[in-house]
């Protein structure tokens, strides 16, 4: 017992080198960091490469007006400020005031200014509009300068009746109006309508990066175990260590050589999606990002991490156990198919979790320790999960974790030396059972 933990340590870092100095490894690690950064930073750069410049607006007023047309206008492109105002799917405007209609009308003509309108007030005290431009009715810019105009109609109208701007505030301040969903709890039911575009690219995330990394670094544990069995290396590496000893350093060297890899690509993608902004900004375009990231605590980070640490380490013994039990590579994923069925279904699961969060299933299902690692960061992210859910989740995903290690090590002892045999279900309950 004393030796156990100096052995799998050795056979862990043996592990560990190996699989890190390969250079398939080295080669694959930098390809998919380059790649995940780059995609970070496409969208962006071709954005500010393929933007229109701003159409300019010019703003004629002949009329005495109590409001600034210009504000006005500015108010119809949402999140205007400054003569630049840009609304989501209409293209960008700059708003202008200009002194001079004669010459305004020329610029429209040569097609340096995108608009021309003008103010007049009618003999009846009524404001009369007249928009120049070459495009046609349809022109997303000329709609929304004429409800700028509607607008300023309005509050031109709410003026002579004798309404100071505050009053006119008033009118059209909005009600106050409360949705209460019935046997909700005030968090989002879905990701879709917890917080925007950016706790849905968060939540896709966190359950795509878990679901690729258990599937393909399992099956690099399960295929380094059944190399060695093929080799006949496994019959050398048993007269040194026990076979629990081989599985603890082995599953541990391979985790250590995948979370690398996969801590390595993550933060090429983070570095991608940071640099985005002030490269877009060197380029002369919108330095806002395509969508932001919500804002997580230290502690939502801290529970991401376990929960995909310890999942991660649940599957692996198992693919560790079960890629014991072959001898030849061909056998593999016939043998591996129980545990990647275990894995594609806590992902399908975890897709039809988000749209309905606040269920009652969803809350059991998030306690099962092959499905919690998908669904509960996702209920952690909206904050959909109360701290006795998460806490309780964590244990049995924790005691699931300690129950796969004693199958493996089980799977393990049976399968390290038996060859020339093609393990199905039956052989590996079979295999479970005898040496237990």
């Amino acid at each position: 017992m004393n030796q156990f933990l100096p052995n799998a340590l050795l056979i862990m870092d043996r592990e560990y080198r190996v699989r890190v100095n390969s250079r398939a490894f080295v080669i694959g690690t930098v390809l998919l960091a380059v790649l995940l950064a780059a995609g970070m930073l496409a969208p962006a750069v071709i954005g500010a490469i393929a933007r229109d410049d701003p159409d300019r607006v010019a703003i004629y007023s002949g009329a005495q007006l109590d409001q600034d047309p210009i504000q006005a206008i500015q108010g119809v492109f949402l999140g205007g400020a400054a003569g630049n105002v840009s609304v989501f799917g209409a293209p960008e405007a700059q708003i202008v005031g200009v002194d001079d209609l004669r010459q305004a009308e020329a610029q429209v003509a040569r097609g340096e200014l995108h608009g021309l309108l003008t103010i007049d007030r009618r003999s009846d005290g009524t404001l009369a509009f007249r928009y120049v431009s070459a495009d046609d009715a349809t022109d997303p810019t000329r709609l929304l300068i004429q409800q700028g105009a509607s607008a300023l109609t309005i509050a031109d109208r709410l003026s002579a009746a004798g309404l100071d701007p505050g009053q006119q505030a008033g009118v059209f301040r909005p009600p106050s109006f409360e949705a209460i969903e019935l046997g909700g709890d005030g968090s989002g039911s879905n990701i879709y309508e917890a917080g925007g575009v950016g706790v849905v690219v968060v939540a896709i995330g966190l359950i795509v990066l878990a679901f690729v990394a258990i599937v393909t670094y399992g099956s690099w544990i399960a295929q380094s175990v059944a190399e060695e069995k093929s080799s006949r290396v496994m019959e050398l590496l048993v007269t040194a260590a026990t076979p629990f000893q081989l599985l603890a350093g082995k599953v541990l060297g391979t985790s250590l050589a995948a979370l690398t890899q996969f801590a390595v690509v993550i933060a090429a993608a983070t570095a991608g999606y940071v640099a985005s902004g002030p490269l877009v900004q060197i380029l002369g375009g919108n330095a806002s990002p395509i969508f932001s990231l919500p804002s997580l605590s230290v502690v939502d980070v801290g529970l991401f991490a376990l929960f995909f640490i310890t999942a991660f380490l649940l599957y692996a013994v198992l693919f560790a156990g079960v890629g014991s039990l072959v001898s030849r590579q061909e056998d593999l994923q016939q043998a591996l198919t129980p545990v990647m069925w275990l894995a594609v279904a806590g992902y399908g699961v975890s897709w039809v979790a988000t749209s309905s969060l606040d269920s009652e299933w969803v809350r059991i299902i998030s306690q099962v320790p092959f499905f919690s690692p998908f669904i509960m960061p996702i209920r952690i992210l909206v904050g959909n999960a109360a701290a006795w859910e998460v806490g309780l989740s964590l244990v049995l995903l924790l005691g699931g974790t300690f129950v796969a290690l004693w199958l493996a090590a089980r799977l393990y002892r049976a399968g390290v030396l038996s060859y020339g045999q093609r393990p199905g279900i039956r052989q590996l309950w079979h295999a479970a059972r005898e040496h237990t």
